[in-house]
């Protein structure tokens, strides 16, 4: 494998990460080894229960608060770890 590009959170559930798919294809097309992975999806639905509304497009300022980030990321820090 060459290259393995991430989607991280948080991205919104409903919408196509493009610039990754689009960069995919660009680099398999230069004769790359090249996968790609979804961690924003799995992360959401495998995160704890309490954190899944902050995906919502309103809630977009938890992701730049240090102090939610880091308490999001040690309540869910075996999840991620998996990753």
């Amino acid at each position: 494998m060459d290259v393995i590009l991430i989607q991280s959170p948080c991205w919104g559930l409903y919408t196509v990460p493009l610039g990754i798919a689009s960069l995919l294809a660009f680099l398999r097309n230069k004769g790359l080894s090249v996968a790609a992975m979804d961690l924003n999806i799995e992360i959401f639905y495998r995160c704890k229960e309490e954190y899944k509304i902050f995906w919502g497009e309103a809630e977009h300022e938890f992701w730049r608060n240090e102090t939610l980030v880091q308490k999001f990321y040690l309540d869910n820090e075996e999840l991620i770890d998996e990753y």
